[in-house]
């Protein structure tokens, strides 16, 4: 389940980088817009996966004790 979350992840990271690397002699503004919805999509996306594997690891460790 979460191996396949992490791969739609990093395909949906790779699908920005190929278009971002298309788009170099774009504007400024659209450059700005697309980091804008890359900091929102981590924030929405990364950060909640992060803390939930942390979560997971922490109370793995406290029943090991």
């Amino acid at each position: 389940m979460l191996a396949s979350v992490f791969l739609i992840l990093l395909f949906c990271g790779a699908v920005l980088l190929f278009d971002h690397v298309q788009n170099v002699g774009f504007v400024v503004a659209t450059d700005q817009l697309g980091i804008i919805s890359l900091a929102l999509f981590i924030s929405v996306f990364v950060v909640p996966m992060i803390v939930k594997l942390i979560a997971f690891y922490t109370n793995n460790s406290k029943q090991d004790k």
